[in-house]
């Protein structure tokens, strides 16, 4: 934490004020993090600080309710938890305002909602095709390493096999 004069702590959130608004609305607009914290002036690092020490207090808070006990953040540090609540919050405001317009286009185009269905919820509705790169019994991939020469080979051996496979006879073309 810096210092004002005279040493008296000076809490950064205060000062940043509007850089935290600029990024709240910006992520609550579709912003990346990044994007976000750009287009306030912020370092993303600097940040991330402020959410790490935000979900400590909160950490805290949590910890003291489930044993029953009085947490009362204090005064110094509740900007940094209002600054977690508050970006939590832009991120589902923006969600749902983003599915809002979507959900609105699909008055007019069906794969507008198709789309929300796909995305929200993939065990129901989304393609399950997977891809999973391994090798034999799910071991790892044996990579054969060959020359220019060999690579030409094996092409054009592949492709006589599927002229031949299809009946194609270049000698008649």
């Amino acid at each position: 934490m810096t210092t004002e004069k005279g040493g008296a702590p000076r809490n950064p959130l205060v000062v940043d004020e509007l850089a935290r608004t600029w990024i709240v609305e910006a992520v609550a607009n579709g912003a990346s993090f990044l994007g976000a914290c750009s287009t306030a002036g912020i370092d993303r690092a600097t940040v991330k600080r402020w959410l790490r020490e935000g979900e400590r207090i909160e950490a805290e808070r949590d910890k003291a309710d489930e044993a029953g006990e009085d947490y009362e953040v204090p005064l110094h540090l509740l900007p940094y938890v209002e600054f977690v609540e508050a970006l939590r919050n832009a991120t589902e405001r923006g969600t749902v305002e983003m599915l809002k317009g979507i959900r609105k286009h699909g008055e007019a185009d069906w794969r507008a909602l198709a789309w929300i269905l796909t995305h929200s919820r993939k065990g129901e509705f989304a393609d399950q095709a997977k891809l999973a790169h391994a090798g034999p019994d799910g071991g790892p991939l044996q990579v054969e390493h060959m020359s220019d020469a060999e690579v030409i080979a094996a092409v054009l051996e592949r492709a006589n096999q599927y002229e031949l496979d299809r009946g194609i006879d270049r000698e008649l073309e």
